[in-house]
């Protein structure tokens, strides 16, 4: 089940970041989590890795522990895509999110471009309570 709370991204009230030459773009978005939200296996997508762009870091964030995976999230919003043009697998798996954790992995360097916008997300892999999680996604022109 997706996320019942969008980031301002994902809920069309704040633009995705296009970078215009080689610059590292890094752009952020929470939510304030209600409890089913950050439920087991619940998928909530926080930004857009726009078309052309790969990513060159992830930090998530939390008010209270919760375990997630991190990657590019499918449009339904009901996996988190392990296509080898998304890194082949979860760019961060079971990472703990109670305070702050970051990650750039080999699944997250093995990301190639693409023609269209992605969405970026987690999927809860241990359940947490309410309270804000957050994202800041940094990411270039490939």
């Amino acid at each position: 089940m997706s996320f019942a709370s969008k980031t301002p991204v994902m809920s069309g009230a704040a633009p995705a970041i296009y970078p215009s030459g080689s610059e590292v773009v890094v752009q952020r978005a929470q939510i304030t989590a209600v409890t089913a939200d950050v439920a087991s296996n619940n998928i909530g997508a926080f930004l857009i890795l726009p078309a052309g762009c790969v990513p060159v870091g992830v930090h998530i964030d939390a008010d209270a522990a919760v375990s997630v995976d991190v990657g590019i999230v499918d449009n339904a919003e009901t996996a988190v895509s392990t296509a080898a043009a998304d890194g082949g697998a979860a760019w961060a798996s079971a990472l703990a999110a109670n305070g702050t954790s970051m990650s750039f992995t080999k699944a997250m360097a093995r990301v190639t471009p693409a023609s269209t916008d992605r969405k970026v997300g987690v999927k809860v892999t241990t359940a947490g309570t309410a309270g804000v999680v957050g994202m800041t996604l940094a990411y270039r022109s490939a």
